[in-house]
């Protein structure tokens, strides 16, 4: 997806999901929906919003490879409590500062298929 810090500066970031499989989702009441997003700031860097909803619960994972400061880790726990709990949702939001991104969505569906963005010689 296109987005803009400034107006000087357009960037891509990435946003991808997947609804649980269908045996998994038998052994649940609830299907599962996981998603990531990924976008980069010139003061904050590289970041990875890796999120899970099952209704109604919403759990985000915020990771950085810079850390962040108190002040703003609480201030974004506070903004998604509050957000959540504004639409009748549950859960929260971790941060994690991490040299590397665990997830890596694209890879995993380029290995899938890799035809999917017509790489493929």
């Amino acid at each position: 997806f296109p987005y803009q810090e400034d107006w000087q500066d357009p960037r891509q970031g990435r946003f991808f999901w997947r609804q649980q499989k269908e045996e998994e989702e038998k052994k649940d009441a609830q299907p599962k929906t996981r998603f990531v997003l990924e976008a980069s700031f010139t003061q904050l860097g590289d970041l990875q919003l890796d999120g899970l909803v099952t209704y109604p619960e919403v759990w985000l994972k915020l990771r950085t490879h810079q850390a962040l400061d108190t002040e703003t880790t609480a201030a974004l726990k506070l903004l998604t409590t509050n957000t959540l709990s504004s639409l009748g949702l549950t859960g929260g939001l971790q941060t994690e500062t991490t040299a590397r991104f665990p997830l890596d969505p694209l890879s995993d569906i380029l290995k899938e298929d890799p035809t999917t963005l017509n790489l493929q010689t």
